[in-house]
């Protein structure tokens, strides 16, 4: 069991972190510009978050998705077991 779990994380930990922290710097050094128009702004804003939420809403999806599949397995092998 240990075994799965410890490949999932190496699945999805790294490319995980480096696109958060990536998403994360974009919202963090977001600046409004010397005569940018405040809807131009707001709409790089509201991309950078909704980039953000999507790529958290699917990283959660596919680690839901993983974590079925390992339990699916587990108990079909305890299911052909008995």
């Amino acid at each position: 069991m240990k075994a799965l779990w410890d490949k999932l994380g190496t699945l999805y930990q790294y490319n995980s972190l480096v696109k958060k922290l990536f998403l994360r710097k974009m919202l963090y050094n977001l600046r409004m510009k010397d005569g940018e128009l405040v809807a131009k702004h707001t709409n790089s804003f509201n991309n950078v978050v909704r980039q953000l939420f999507s790529f958290i809403l699917k990283l959660r999806m596919k680690i839901s998705a993983s974590i079925y599949c390992v339990m699916y397995q587990i108990h079909g092998i305890v299911w052909l077991q008995q």
